[in-house]
């Protein structure tokens, strides 16, 4: 038998997705590759982004690991000094806040 569920957008299974939209007309996404990253991960944001761009990457106990201001659409994040495990990439704009799952080896 199928079992379907509503969840808000704040959901924690929900990450990767856009979570917040001022203008809906414009298409957001967050490229990070590779991932699994081991050493740097390289970002790219989407074509329509005014920068410059927050970018964070928290570990999954919610804390601040890494910040960048982004002021290319495409640039390197450094991952070598992270510990294994699951993080996540934050990039906030004037227009939107969308956040996907990184994995560091």
């Amino acid at each position: 038998m199928a079992k379907s569920s509503i969840y808000e957008l704040d959901y924690p299974g929900l990450i990767g997705v856009v979570s917040s939209v001022k203008d809906q007309n414009i298409q957001y996404e967050l490229d990070i590759y590779p991932n699994p990253a081991t050493d740097k991960i390289n970002v790219l944001l989407p074509s329509s982004t005014a920068l410059p761009v927050k970018v964070e990457v928290y570990n999954i106990m919610g804390e601040i690991v890494n910040s960048h201001l982004a002021t290319k659409k495409a640039f390197t994040i450094e991952t070598d000094q992270l510990k294994k495990g699951i993080y996540f990439v934050k990039a906030t704009t004037a227009n939107y806040t969308i956040t996907n799952k990184l994995i560091v080896k």
